[in-house]
């Protein structure tokens, strides 16, 4: 016959296993719920990179800093005003998401902003009359190239500057891929080339969707 003791363990030890299990099943469904859709490519999940402290200026001559990538989403391109072929043709590419994004009936808060990674020619008035050209709600950031640094190495942006032709002109070789920041200043996606509007505007609703259920 079982004593008081083999009881009481047995007891415990049934009582072990429910709690197991019931956390077991938490688990699983905590997982699957914090785990992106397979066919979201290039979402930085679980472990998005925190966009840190950084100061630029705006177009306008305002101070841009983390704060203002706060509260809405954020399409970054660096490039500059004097590139031959990518970056005219990528803005030109997010002028059409933001279309697509915006013409809607529940539009999504975001902002396009185009970095320089040429600050010693892309003046702000340049800047300004650069990205008015594409949409004149694009942001264009600029400043020194102390300024361009400090964010440039957190997003993980490489830049070369090509020798200088007779004419002094020169190009500069550049990442050419779009930065996706959350509301909460997050690195949440890095799209690469080559660029479709459709497949952006598809690939953004499906990531702010899935960060939404998260938060």
């Amino acid at each position: 016959m079982f004593n008081k003791r083999t009881m009481l363990s047995m007891s415990v030890l049934a009582g072990l296993m429910v709690i197991g299990a019931a956390i077991g099943i938490f688990m699983s469904r905590y997982y699957q719920h914090s785990q992106p859709p397979e066919r979201i490519e290039g979402i930085l999940w679980p472990d998005p990179k925190v966009i840190g402290d950084f100061s630029m200026l705006n177009q306008e001559g305002k101070t841009f800093t983390r704060s203002d990538l706060s509260g809405k989403w954020s399409f970054l391109f660096f490039g500059y005003t004097n590139c031959p072929d990518v970056c005219p043709t990528t803005l030109a590419i997010l002028n059409e998401v933001s279309r697509l994004i915006n013409n809607t009936n529940s539009p999504i808060d975001s902002q396009f902003i185009f970095v320089t990674v040429d600050p010693m020619r892309d003046t702000i008035e340049k800047l300004e009359n650069y990205v008015g050209h594409f949409n004149s709600n694009f942001i264009a950031l600029g400043g020194t190239q102390e300024q361009l640094d400090s964010l440039a190495s957190q997003i993980g942006i490489s830049y070369l500057y090509e020798s200088a032709a007779e004419d002094g002109s020169y190009l500069v070789s550049h990442t050419s891929s779009i930065f996706l920041i959350d509301p909460k200043a997050r690195l949440i996606s890095i799209l690469s080339q080559p660029f479709n509007s459709l497949q952006i505007q598809s690939r953004f609703v499906e990531i702010e969707d899935f960060i939404s259920n998260q938060d």
